[in-house]
């Protein structure tokens, strides 16, 4: 499976102009937060019934950004205002330090990921986001 991205970087100046000016203005906002266009295969989900994912790469394989859109799915849901199936989620890193710097404030990280309207906030004293 290509993503979006492939086709773009392939595809002929005249489909990708096409592809743009198609887009209505609302759409051409919310493309750069459309993980599922620009995935890479590795970085999605698994189909069917699972309890675990692991993701295995090495440094730049896309593993916290993957990580960080699961998230905002679970809690946000498939489509923009439907609800998620989670309201509760734990980040877990080595230390706490370790994820709330990468987890949430990284370049790959919830808030670097998550739409403008749709952003969440940070509440140190609560260490909850």
């Amino acid at each position: 499976m290509r993503s979006g991205a492939d086709w773009i970087a392939c595809t002929s100046v005249a489909n990708r102009q096409s592809f743009l000016n198609d887009l209505t203005e609302g759409e051409l906002l919310a493309l750069p937060f459309l993980f599922e266009f620009w995935a890479m295969e590795h970085q999605l989900p698994p189909a069917g019934d699972w309890r675990s994912w692991v993701i295995m790469g090495g440094r730049g394989a896309g593993k916290t950004r993957a990580g960080a859109e699961w998230v905002r799915s679970q809690v946000e849901g498939p489509r923009p205002g439907a609800c998620g199936a989670a309201r509760c989620v734990a980040l877990v890193g080595e230390t706490l330090d370790q994820a709330r710097e990468v987890m949430v404030f990284g370049d790959s990280g919830i808030l670097a990921c998550s739409p403008p309207d749709r952003r969440p906030q940070w509440h140190a004293s609560r260490k909850r986001l």
